[in-house]
């Protein structure tokens, strides 16, 4: 898949959480949820477990996995790059 057509999908995926985001958050709260064309199709506290759970049964399938609140309220962290002494 493209690069574009890449960040389209997931676009779409965060867009479709944002706009459910009530109704989802009182469904799944913090827990991770995994996202699939348009549909939450599976979730976990765990991230890791989630994952695995994902790669199980979707393998080379493109799913979002992220919590609602980092779809919702996505953090941007700006790091220094460390400087290298010789």
């Amino acid at each position: 898949m493209e690069d574009q057509k890449f960040i389209e999908y997931f676009e779409e995926q965060k867009k479709y959480v944002i706009k459910h985001q009530v109704s989802l958050r009182k469904i799944y709260g913090k827990n991770y949820i995994a996202i699939k064309d348009l549909e939450i199709i599976d979730n976990d506290p765990d991230q890791f477990n989630l994952a695995k759970k994902i790669d199980e049964r979707f393998k080379d399938k493109l799913v979002l996995i992220s919590t609602i609140e980092d779809i919702v309220n996505p953090r941007i962290v700006n790091l220094d790059s460390p400087e290298v002494e010789h």
